[in-house]
């Protein structure tokens, strides 16, 4: 209960990249059927209004009321241009996929996955190798009957970032300012709208230094289950990411 920001976050990729595992497992050991895969989807869609109860947003509808109460002009226009762009960023999410890799390969290798019940090498297709973690959650949302899952987890992954690059802010400005700078870069937009897995696990690794930062001094057991954990997820996602997560096991 007493648990900060950045642990749920934490947490948070560390429940997704689990998830992923488990239905990435159950795709090479030949069980990845449309019934099964549609009745795990339900059974999270059926936890999802008790979770949602537990969330606590008065905290959060707090801040926002003393930002733009207590806040100068200018804080309040950024603000305000933030929230704005994040809003934005979330419903173009539930577009159809459009770009290039999303349909060759981020859906494609699922798609393929799911006619055949199951994963299984494909030596004649390049980009199949290319297929990780994140693709067994897009291989969900399309036994589902959607083909913008991975974005929609992508959009959470900007909330991610949101709160690693503010963790350490001590004032309402640098706060704002933070925001600015992810919310309002160029690339996020097509990092978000697209199926491919970067946005998330960038995400997770920015949480993961965030809590090496902050408990260098008192590394125990719970942050090393996080902080690897993150670590882990964004490795087995693409792997690009196994330079950064290297750092960030190393440094751990």
């Amino acid at each position: 209960d007493n648990a900060r920001p950045v642990e749920y976050a934490a947490i948070f990729v560390l429940t997704t990249g689990l998830c992923a595992a488990f239905l990435h497992a159950l795709a090479w050991s030949g069980y990845a059927s449309i019934p099964i895969l549609r009745g795990i989807g339900w059974v999270l869609v059926a936890m999802a209004p008790f979770e949602i109860r537990r969330w606590r947003l008065a905290p959060a509808r707090e801040v926002l009321r003393e930002h733009f109460n207590e806040a100068s002009w200018t804080e309040r226009l950024g603000l305000a241009i933030s929230l704005v762009i994040i809003i934005a960023l979330f419903c173009a999410v539930f577009g159809p996929a459009t770009d290039t890799d999303s349909l060759e390969y981020h859906l494609g290798v699922p798609l393929d996955w799911l006619r055949h019940a199951g994963a299984y090498a494909r030596p004649d297709w390049f980009h199949a190798r290319l297929a990780g973690l994140g693709e067994a959650i897009n291989m969900l949302g399309l036994a589902m009957g959607t083909d913008n899952l991975g974005a929609v987890f992508q959009a959470a992954g900007l909330i991610v970032a949101l709160i690693g690059v503010t963790a350490f802010a001590t004032t309402r400005s640098a706060r704002i300012f933070g925001m600015l700078c992810v919310a309002a870069c160029p690339v996020i937009i097509t990092l978000i709208t697209a199926q491919k897995w970067q946005m998330f696990p960038a995400a997770g690794l920015t949480i993961a230094l965030i809590l090496l930062v902050d408990r260098a001094r008192r590394f125990d057991y719970r942050t090393a289950l996080l902080v690897f954990g993150c670590a882990a997820f964004a490795a087995g996602c693409k792997y690009s990411f196994l330079l950064s997560s290297g750092v960030v096991v190393l440094c751990g």
